[in-house]
């Protein structure tokens, strides 16, 4: 779908979008309508950014935009049923970095290498090689995030800056105050539970996979303290 791609440097400034392979429409105004599958958006700052890009295009285009969710195992369930049944309305993606292999290997997603090339270097690396696979480009990143740590400033004073003193500051919360939790984060058997355990793991240090992806290191070094 070569007009695809027309879309992605404006929505860049708003995960990842690849070009999907839908037929696309057209509005009563003859615009090209854009299925765009995308995560749920409650602020409307995203619709905002849909119809600036609408704008910049000469009003060629309309972005019909459909939440995602409300989980991220719940959108991947959803687009694959969808495309895997062959769904035309579907035309832009906007994929979680993991499902790059999956999607490109089923034929959901386009090449758009010859697009990516000429404006690589305007992306943070690590996002952009999210969307390299099998020596192609399947997308572009649109934002990346950071974990961050969140404290309760009338139950500690200065929060930790180490892992001992995490644990430490942890217990003491939950010695006076028994019923709360000294330390939450996602733990559960998800998604969202592997991005955390990366995350303490990178954090410290911890490479998981050799440079060839063929030999495990996450018993190497500092992991295993974490």
């Amino acid at each position: 779908m070569q007009r695809a791609f027309v879309l992605l440097g404006v929505l860049a400034a708003s995960a990842f979008i690849a070009a999907g392979c839908g037929n696309g429409g057209s509005s009563a105004n003859g615009a090209v309508e854009l299925g765009f599958m995308t995560w749920g958006d409650p602020t409307g700052a995203s619709d905002k950014m849909y119809r600036e890009c609408e704008k910049q295009s000469g009003n060629k285009y309309k972005i019909v935009a459909t939440a995602m969710g409300p989980t991220v195992d719940a959108a991947r369930e959803q687009l694959t049923r969808r495309l895997g049944a062959g769904d035309p309305a579907i035309d832009l993606i906007n994929l979680d970095t993991v499902w790059t292999p999956e999607f490109a290997d089923a034929g959901w997603l386009r090449d758009i290498s010859k697009e990516v090339e000429p404006i690589k270097d305007t992306f943070i690396k690590p996002s952009l090689a999210s969307t390299f696979y099998k020596g192609k480009y399947w997308g572009v990143p649109v934002n990346t995030n950071a974990a961050l740590l969140y404290y309760r400033t009338d139950l500690v004073k200065t929060p930790p800056t180490t892992w001992e003193e995490l644990v430490k500051i942890s217990k003491g919360v939950q010695a006076k105050h028994p019923d709360m939790a000294g330390f939450v984060f996602q733990g559960a058997p998800s998604e969202s539970g592997t991005v955390d355990a990366l995350e303490f793991l990178y954090g410290n240090g911890t490479q998981i996979l050799s440079e060839d992806g063929k030999k495990s290191l996450i018993s190497k070094g500092d992991s295993a303290e974490q």
